[in-house]
C-alpha cells in the first residue's frame, strides 16, 4: 500500500504543478492585457508604468509562492 500512496502523492504534486503553471500563464496574459489597455487609455502615465508593472508581478509571484507553500503543507498531512 505504501507504493500506492507514493504514486498518489506524485499525481497530486503533478496536478498542483500543472495548475500553478496554467494559473501563472493566465495571470501573465491578464496582466499583459490590462497593462496594454491601461497604457492605451492614459499615455501620460507611461513613465510610471514599469514600476507599477514590476510591483504587480512581484505581488502576484509572492502570492503564488505562498499558495504553493500552503498546498504542499496540506498535501503532506
Amino acid at each position: 500500500s505504501s507504493s500506492m500512496l507514493a504514486s498518489r502523492s506524485e499525481i497530486n504534486q503533478a496536478a498542483v504543478g500543472a495548475g500553478v503553471g496554467i494559473g501563472v500563464t493566465i495571470l501573465i496574459v491578464i496582466i499583459g492585457v490590462s497593462v496594454f489597455l491601461m497604457l492605451r487609455r492614459r499615455k501620460q502615465n507611461v513613465a510610471f508604468a514599469p514600476k507599477r508593472i514590476q510591483e504587480e508581478v512581484m505581488n502576484a509571484t509572492f502570492g503564488l509562492e505562498l499558495d504553493n507553500a500552503f498546498a504542499e503543507v496540506s498535501f503532506e498531512h
